[in-house]
């Protein structure tokens, strides 16, 4: 699954850290190691010393919760990393738009879609009630349209990709192709496809071999119990030009790690078409088919 990261994870940090109460003198000196130790990659330590501070204030404050938080999920701890994004909430911090965006892109993470969803729908709604909004709404709409795309939403997540394109998005473009594929085609074109002609960087044409390329994937798709069966990937390409844009889908079709892939450019493939594609699927038994 594609996730761009428009907010560095350190940089929420210290955007939390220079916008919230934190404690004072001795304290104050142990939160910025712990910082420092976020940074520098030493994530137990930083949590070491978040729990520290956390067990010594019975209270707490929602910056060590965030902190912490933050930590656990770079170790891939993601069940307490997601009680500590709660835990930062309820500690009072509940309108900040950056905490369900970050809990929303952990919970992908955890495949939890339909709460995804709801941490990047509120955080959408908090962000529009904000005079001076500190993030942009396009990528909170990008990733609400991927928790509905990998839960099976596909109506909404379109919904949510056209609405990220007109706040701004140049990426979800891409999203809205393969939601309107993986949809079964259950979707009028003429409702996306004009979206899709307003942006500079890509034109819908139905011969091109990036909308075969989306095509033959939902094929593949169709076929495998699920995608993590899927081992790896082997393309021809007649227009190598296409690569880039290739690697993009390639990126925002799986959810979760990518499989291997080989792309080959040829001159010709049989019956004329533009792209040809092999999946080795694994029969979920350790032999692959």
């Amino acid at each position: 699954m594609k996730l761009r990261f428009i907010l560095c994870i350190t940089i929420i940090a210290f955007y939390h850290c220079s916008k919230g109460q934190i404690y004072s003198g001795e304290d104050k000196s142990r939160y910025q190691t712990a910082l420092e130790k976020y940074q520098e990659n030493n994530y137990r330590i930083c949590i070491d010393i978040c729990t520290e501070m956390l067990e010594g204030n019975k209270r707490g404050t929602w910056e060590v919760y965030l902190l912490r938080a933050l930590a656990f999920s770079e170790l891939g701890e993601y069940e307490r990393s997601e009680i500590d994004f709660t835990e930062a909430m309820q500690s009072g911090n509940k309108r900040d738009p950056n905490l369900y965006f970050e809990r929303g892109r952990l919970r992908m993470k955890m495949k939890k879609f339909d709460k995804a969803e709801f941490d990047f729908t509120y955080a959408q709604r908090i962000l529009k009630d904000q005079i001076s909004p500190d993030i942009e709404l396009f990528p909170i709409l990008e990733e609400l349209g991927h928790s509905q795309q990998y839960g099976g939403n596909y109506k909404s997540a379109i919904t949510s990709y056209v609405k990220a394109i007109d706040n701004g998005s140049t990426h979800a473009y891409i999203d809205l192709l393969s939601s309107y594929l993986q949809s079964d085609n259950l979707i009028d074109l003429n409702y996306i496809s004009d979206t899709l002609l307003k942006t500079e960087h890509y034109i819908l044409k139905s011969d091109s071999s990036i909308f075969r390329y989306l095509e033959v994937l939902n094929n593949i798709s169709r076929y495998v119990r699920k995608e993590d069966d899927i081992v790896k990937i082997n393309i021809q390409l007649k227009n190598t030009d296409d690569i880039d844009m290739i690697n993009d889908i390639y990126k925002s079709f799986f959810s979760g790690d990518l499989p291997a892939r080989t792309v080959i450019g040829v001159a010709e493939i049989p019956m004329n078409a533009l792209v040809q594609i092999d999946a080795v699927v694994s029969n979920a038994e350790g032999t692959p088919a």
